[in-house]
């Protein structure tokens, strides 16, 4: 059988990435599936001869077999702690803290729990850092919870890690101990080794240039400045600050060239460039994605030692084959499925379609033009392909395409590489002769602001970005597959179609994405923040997108709100801020400094946020909005805020306080389709309007409410810890979902 390993590392992989969106039931039922299938495949003696099918079946059986494991044996346990309180735990730090929302994270590994011995990866969460550094142990009650567990896409992410628990000091009774260097782990020097890149970088690079060359060394955007890295989601260029197989083949083969230069010995070039990908990968944080690229390049290198014939679909499956058996959580994470679905993408157009428009530009008697032209379209085809192989999975993310993706891709990648190259000698030229001439840094710095320049300008072109519905996404993604399955079958019968296969492919994908995105633009979008006790409302319509409130829970809100942002377009039309209280602004500084508003309604900003805003007009909070799409009508009295909105399709009203007395209101107010109030409704709400009612609460507040009108024949429906929640109109119909 051809490519053994790629059937059962692909298999694997499709297989364990699928179930692992579903509960366990649905794996045991694929398992009993996938082994009855192999059973009858092995006493077929035809079947059986061939290979390909029992090889599959038993790969679907294994991975089937792994996820159950992973999830009785590893996950379910790790879950039995979650809601403890006060629980004793003696944990090893293992890197350093994040720092976010004011908090700072650590990853950690517990290995006594309430006196059990345990191996857990566990996310610690403190207000003020511990004296700790990585691989010191510390001791002390902690509360444990489950990660991610406000949302369905939180815990499918954390779990992907391997990571399933967070946990936050009771009472802040905790000790540290601190182990002797010597006693540390290796990766303590790796650790230490990341840093003093960083400080090489930042001590020539002291801004977002800096920043950005750090990403692209080692993959660390946490310094990375939000505004750049949207611009990068939205051309889908962001790969290239995700360390992976592009990072790793770019030095490996500069090591390479490098050696070959020396003239050393054959093999021990090849060595030499493992050792460097082995030290790249622990560098890099070995990520999935990054192990996956480093497994494939290791067998590349080995392969040149043994003078073995290699093949990338090969070196693809075995490395997920590896992957699978090591971490079958893993094939879940979305980093990997990008990076495998875009890396099968460029293998299967070099062995397939390249060859084909390399005979065609050879037509061209210039060689020095048809070489030319060759290095362009691989590029582009090399581009088309990841994107093609990798939207399923864009899509289901982000719910949006860009045109422009292709362009950016073709000048901003080849330039990426100069750029860590140039970064790296700057970095290494800058600590060793701090006071000359650095002709690399300077280089690096002005690579850097043409890809920071150039991506921005690009992301400003909205009208080449098309957003579509998830529940669309499946019938453009469908409709194209189900056309590419009866490509290959007539490519099997009449041989080379792929030009009008490519053709019809591109006007199907152009034409639906385009058709849909100009329906859903008509479609006004109103979304409840499951934020906790607090209001935050993210109305879309017409391209523009409004932000009502800012309150809640700080991490949640922030992490919530701004993905909604990003997933919307990446931009804020208008906000509308009652006061600078905690409650009512608990994360508006984070959220403007990713996406910061054309328009801003308030009377009175909290410290720090007018900084952000020296681009936007400010108004009052009780000015009128009015464009051709919504009018919104802000309203205060006695220190109670609401707003009033009002497009083609509904309107509503978001109540801040529950206090508030809705008698007061104006009529047209009284009248509205939606009112969405925090915590409990305003007084008199329910005399005034039949409408639907939306309650922004926590769990408890949210229990309280459903117990007293629960039983009331309302349209009624509460956050309450279970998910955002989603109202769409159009064409005066109204749809309510739960995100």
């Amino acid at each position: 059988m051809a490519r053994p390993y790629a059937v059962i590392g692909f298999t694997m992989f499709f297989v364990t990435a699928l179930l692992f969106e579903f509960e366990i039931g649905v794996t045991v039922t694929a398992l009993a599936v996938f082994a009855a299938a192999l059973v009858v495949c092995m006493l077929i003696k035809n079947i059986r001869s061939k290979g390909f099918s029992p090889v599959f079946f038993a790969s679907g059986a294994v991975a089937c077999a792994l996820l159950l494991c992973e999830t009785i044996f590893v996950y379910n346990p790790a879950m039995l702690y979650d809601g403890v309180t006060n629980c004793k735990m003696k944990a090893e730090i293992t890197d350093l803290p994040e720092i976010k929302y004011g908090n700072y994270y650590y990853e950690a590994r517990a290995f006594y729990l309430n006196g059990e011995e345990t191996d857990v990866n566990i996310r610690l969460v403190f207000s003020t850092p511990p004296e700790a550094e990585p691989y010191d142990v510390i001791e002390g009650k902690f509360n444990i919870y489950a990660l991610g567990a406000s949302d369905d896409e939180f815990i499918k992410s954390y779990k992907s890690k391997g990571v399933f628990l967070g946990a936050y000091s009771s009472d802040g009774n905790y000790y540290v101990t601190e182990v002797a260097e010597s006693q540390k782990p290796f990766m303590k020097k790796i650790i230490d080794l990341r840093e003093a890149i960083k400080r090489a970088v930042y001590r020539i690079m002291p801004d977002e240039n800096g920043a950005l060359t750090v990403a692209l060394l080692i993959g660390d955007k946490s310094s990375l400045p939000t505004g750049i890295y949207s611009a990068f989601q939205t051309l889908g260029i962001s790969h290239i600050i995700c360390v992976s197989g592009y990072h790793l083949t770019l030095w490996a083969m500069l090591i390479l060239k490098i050696l070959k230069k020396t003239r050393i010995n054959f093999v021990v070039a090849n060595l030499i460039a493992a050792t460097g990908v082995v030290l790249f990968m622990l560098i890099a944080g070995l990520t999935y994605s990054v192990v996956r690229s480093g497994i494939m390049m290791l067998v590349f290198l080995f392969g040149n030692i043994f003078m073995r014939q290699r093949d990338s679909l090969n070196s693809l499956g075995f490395a997920l084959a590896i992957l699978a058996l090591l971490k079958p959580f893993s094939m879940g994470a979305v980093s990997l499925q990008l990076s495998v679905l875009a890396t099968a993408g460029i293998i299967l157009y070099s062995l397939l379609v390249e060859p084909d428009v390399n005979r065609l530009i050879d037509r061209i008697k210039n060689k020095f033009v048809s070489e030319k032209l060759k290095k362009l379209a691989s590029l582009l085809m090399i581009t088309v392909s990841a994107t093609a192989f990798t939207l399923p999975v864009v899509l289901r993310i982000s719910g949006s395409f860009n045109y422009l993706c292709f362009a950016a891709n073709l000048i901003i990648v080849p330039i990426a590489g100069w750029c860590m190259i140039t970064g790296a000698l700057g970095a290494v030229l800058g600590g060793l002769l701090p006071f000359t001439h650095n002709l690399p840094a300077f280089a690096a710095k002005l690579l850097c602001r043409v890809i920071i320049s150039f991506s921005s300008w690009l992301a400003e072109f909205d009208f080449l970005t098309f957003k579509v519905g998830t529940d669309k996404i499946v019938l453009i993604l469908c409709g194209i597959y189900l056309f590419c399955l009866v490509t290959v079958v007539v490519s099997v019968l009449r041989k080379r179609v792929y030009s009008v296969a490519a053709g019809v492919c591109a006007v199907m994908f152009s034409v639906s994405i385009v058709a849909l995105s100009v329906s859903e633009s008509k479609e006004t979008i109103i979304t409840v923040v499951d934020c906790g006790n607090g209001t935050s409302v993210l109305v879309s319509c017409g391209g523009e997108n409004l932000l009502i409130g800012a309150g809640g829970d700080e991490f949640l809100g922030a992490t919530k709100i701004n993905g909604l942002i990003s997933d919307a377009g990446g931009s804020i039309s208008a906000a509308f801020i009652p006061d600078a209280d905690d409650e009512s602004c608990a994360y508006l500084y984070d959220v403007f400094s990713n996406a910061r508003p054309s328009a801003v309604y308030c009377d009175e900003f909290a410290n720090g946020i007018d900084l952000l805003l020296s681009r936007s007009e400010k108004y009052v909070f009780t000015d009128t909005y009015n464009t051709e799409n919504i009018t919104v009508k802000p309203y205060k009295f006695n220190n109670n805020y609401c707003v009033y909105f009002k497009t083609n399709d509904i309107s509503a009203v978001v109540c801040f306080d529950p206090s508030f007395d809705y008698s007061l209101v104006p009529d047209d107010f009284g009248k509205a389709d939606i009112i969405i109030s925090r915590s409990n409704f305003p007084i008199g709400v329910f005399e005034r309007s039949d409408s639907v009612y939306v309650l922004s609460a926590d769990k408890i507040r949210a229990e309280n409410a459903l117990e007293r009108f629960g039983d009331n024949k309302l349209r009624f429906i509460v956050t309450g810890g279970e998910g955002n929640v989603v109202l769409r109109a159009i064409d005066g119909n109204l749809k309510v979902e739960r995100e």
